[in-house]
């Protein structure tokens, strides 16, 4: 319990520094803008809700539409084949146990919205397409050998996703740890 406080204490302090020098920045910089690009500016930066919590630390990007931001997921890894475009394909994903509430919820809003990307599975569980081309090996390893029984906590990086025409097995998040 204390290692994730820690954890989503640092995580809190490095979103806020980044925050900072880019407010300080900001701040710095925009006083030369014409004053509708500094009413554009301002109000993208108050479109930016920051929800942090001990699962996560995320915000709302109104421009996407898209919840983004670290969160940590848990579960474990299954794999299963997809037909799109006249192609079949194996995705890798992760079966969703527990984790962020907040970014799991904002899945399973994109499922019912139409969003294919992700999917819920024969028993109704949330799965998250999942990249893992871009995991060393020991990090593949773990995924691999999770299951029901040994499930995984993954720390995840929220990205946009690719908007339409998103590859059958494509994935909005990355994958920082595996433990």
């Amino acid at each position: 319990m204390f290692k994730r406080l820690k954890k989503a204490y640092i995580a809190i302090g490095v979103l806020l520094l980044i925050l900072g020098v880019v407010g300080g920045y900001l701040s710095a910089n925009t006083s030369r803008l014409k004053p509708s690009a500094q009413n554009h500016l301002d109000e993208q930066i108050r479109n930016k809700h920051l929800f942090c919590t001990e699962q996560d630390c995320l915000y709302y990007n109104s421009e996407t539409g898209a919840t983004e931001g670290f969160a940590v997921l848990k579960g474990y890894y299954k794999e299963y084949n997809e037909k799109a475009w006249g192609t079949g394909s194996t995705c890798d994903s992760l079966v969703v146990t527990g984790g962020s509430d907040e970014l799991i919820n904002n899945f399973k809003d994109l499922i019912s919205m139409g969003n294919s990307v992700n999917r819920y599975d024969e028993n109704n569980n949330l799965l998250i397409n999942l990249d893992m081309t871009k995991l060393d090996l020991a990090l593949k390893q773990k995924m691999l050998l999770s299951s029901v029984l040994n499930p995984v906590e993954l720390g995840v990086l929220r990205e946009t996703g690719a908007g339409r025409e998103a590859p059958v097995c494509g994935s909005f998040i990355k994958i920082l740890y595996v433990k």
